[in-house]
């Protein structure tokens, strides 16, 4: 399986990763301040998709009684 190519994931994880030091190197958006408990960005990203996936399954909901009632 030579000619096969890598998978593009694996191009991130075969970088050189500090092994010892106080912290390693951190991209620019970390997942922690993204994923803080109380990040309003978050929040606001959970509840939109959230939100819209309530109102599709209400709007699929509704079609499908509309359909059965015909």
């Amino acid at each position: 399986m030579s000619g096969e190519l890598p998978h593009p994931i694996s191009i991130d994880n075969n970088a050189p990763k500090p092994k010892s030091g106080p912290s390693p190197v951190k991209p620019p958006i970390s997942y922690k301040t993204l994923y803080k408990p109380n990040s309003p960005a978050l929040h606001l990203v959970v509840t939109s998709k959230a939100f819209i996936k309530m109102t599709n399954f209400r709007h699929k909901k509704a079609r499908r009684k509309d359909r059965l009632s015909v």
